[in-house]
């Protein structure tokens, strides 16, 4: 058990190359379990290195560990898009702060190691890639999963929390989009060569201008192959990628929503952070911002346009507009100078007056809005503000006391299970469950009313809010009439029953009722789950 937990808590690590230091103890140096070959197993894993790619190290502080900076080429990202293509059905993890790459399978029964280890060699060998090991292998054991700096891909982000990565490849285990696998990737070279040019101590592998020019070529050529389809042939980069960055382009996101939550096939968004505003908790993320401060390095110019959007078109949006400017220029000026958590390297520098003119460029794109979304987001702005002075959220959240440091008394970290933020759409599903629904409606004998069956409208708004917060969400009674547009109960009950009894949402909803501390917890069912990510997997291939 102790094995497991220094394997599992990152307090027992230092850097792997801290490991090699002459004269120190392996007690006392990095520690991670191995995976040896037994003679049967339910896994095996493609094991792609990246260590060739290290530029150099760093330390933030002279008592730190040391880190790698690791900026992998064009070709190792076609060779991932090679065994992803030709490995189906795996799942995706990085493996290291050297950004190695493990893909998993896992088997039903246990199959006999040597001929799955050949097996899977085999097929590497035929797409020129014999030389990628496949574990378990004899002669060398392979890191167990999800230790130190070990992540898993998922369709909708990455997982770091090992609890939640046991559970994801235990019970889910579903492959990402190849897309999903860049992005993670990226995001991860986008943090260390943030980390790497604001630390203080650092090795170098090169010359200090040749890891520059290395991090910028490999930029450019991966950014154009990103926007190229990722295709097999080499893409050469267009004139106006010239000054793309890896730390910026690439890291698009997920989901593909606008600030005020509504889709978007269009719109990058700047983090993880980012995904964790949507799902219909835009307000209880800007909250957690607002508390904690800035979540990671470059994402000062997002959050303080999402900040500004809430407290100019929300919050603050009774007082008179000159004054309401002013005000939020004060708040987030008070905020930022306070709570950067050392990820503005112009403030490190004091340079106050530069950040101070991007917030003011900020607080300018919140007022103006995106031409092409104005509309909806007005629209979406004005009925939160109408359900917030109506006290229709069981919970009204205030940020601007967070950003001075002053608690607001009736704020907190989240929305209870019972009163989760639903934005109502009725935007179209994807075709596949459109169809589905009119001919349940049809067999059904249901009327149209308007033009439309109220059973059509009211289940593209219920899934819709599933889907917003990742496939499940518990919803109150009042939520779900709001949905019907009636107030006829047993209608809303008879609807929920027809989208389970034709495979749309989980049946057991009812199960999960705790009288008087939460609301019923729905989910989506495999299919519609899978219509929703076919649906915006092609909305994001088309914004490619």
């Amino acid at each position: 058990m102790e094995w497991a937990e220094r394997h599992l808590d990152p307090r027992q690590w230092a850097a792997w190359k801290e490991y090699e230091e002459p004269g120190r103890d392996v007690d006392d140096g990095p520690f991670w379990l191995g995976l040896h070959v037994p003679k049967k197993a339910t896994v095996d894993a493609i094991d792609l290195d990246a260590k060739r790619y290290i530029l150099g190290y760093h330390r933030r502080r002279e008592d730190a560990p040391v880190r790698p900076l690791v900026v992998p080429d064009l070709e190792h990202f076609r060779t991932l898009k090679a065994i992803h293509d030709a490995f189906p059905a795996r799942i995706w993890c990085i493996s290291s702060a050297t950004l190695g790459v493990h893909a998993w399978r896992k088997r039903r029964r246990p199959a006999d190691t040597e001929s799955t280890h050949a097996e899977v060699k085999a097929r590497l060998g035929e797409i020129g890639l014999g030389h990628v090991e496949v574990h378990p292998m004899r002669g060398r054991c392979l890191r167990r999963p999800f230790g130190t700096d070990y992540k898993t891909i998922t369709p909708e982000g990455v997982l770091d929390d090992w609890v939640e990565q046991v559970e994801y490849f235990e019970h889910d285990g579903r492959t990402p989009p190849f897309e999903r696998v860049v992005r993670a990737i990226v995001a991860e070279v986008r943090r260390q060569v943030v980390e790497y040019r604001v630390s203080r101590h650092q090795e170098h592998r090169r010359p200090r201008r040749e890891i520059d020019e290395l991090i910028d070529r490999r930029s450019r050529e991966i950014v154009g192959w990103f926007r190229a389809g990722c295709p097999d042939r080499v893409v050469e980069p267009e004139p106006d990628q010239e000054a793309d960055k890896i730390i910026l382009p690439l890291h698009l996101g997920h989901p593909a929503h606008d600030s005020t939550g509504t889709p978007s096939a269009t719109r990058p968004v700047h983090g993880a952070w980012m995904g964790r505003l949507r799902d219909g908790k835009w307000a209880s993320g800007l909250l957690n911002i607002a508390r904690d401060g800035l979540p990671e390095p470059d994402c000062v110019g997002p959050v303080l346009v999402e900040l500004a959007k809430w407290l100019y078109w929300i919050e603050l949006f009774e007082m008179p507009e000159s004054a309401r400017k002013g005000e939020v220029r004060r708040l987030l000026a008070t905020f930022i100078l306070a709570k950067h958590n050392g990820h503005v390297t112009r403030l490190l520098d004091g340079d106050e007056a530069d950040v101070m003119r991007q917030l003011d460029r900020c607080i300018e794109s919140a007022i103006r809005l995106d031409p092409q979304e104005r509309s909806a987001s007005l629209e979406l702005f004005c009925r939160i503000r109408q359900r917030r002075s109506r006290g229709q959220y069981g919970h009204v959240i205030h940020i601007a006391p967070e950003l001075e440091g002053r608690p607001a008394h009736d704020s907190s970290p989240s929305f209870s299970p019972s009163t989760y933020m639903c934005i109502i759409k009725d935007d179209p599903l994807p075709d596949e469950l459109e169809a589905r629904l009119a001919t349940i409606a049809e067999r059904n004998d249901h009327r149209k009313r308007d033009g439309e069956y109220p059973f059509v409208r009211f289940a593209r708004r219920f899934l819709h809010s599933l889907w917003d917060n990742r496939g499940k969400a518990r919803l109150n009674r009042e939520t779900v009439l709001e949905m019907l547009g009636g107030k006829n109960p047993n209608q809303q009950v008879e609807y929920k029953k027809l989208l389970a009894d034709h495979g749309l949402i989980e049946p057991n909803w009812e199960r999960t009722i705790r009288r008087g501390e939460s609301s019923a917890r729905y989910e989506l069912a495999r299919t519609a789950r899978t219509a929703f990510e076919a649906s915006y997997q092609r909305a994001v291939r088309k914004a490619l």
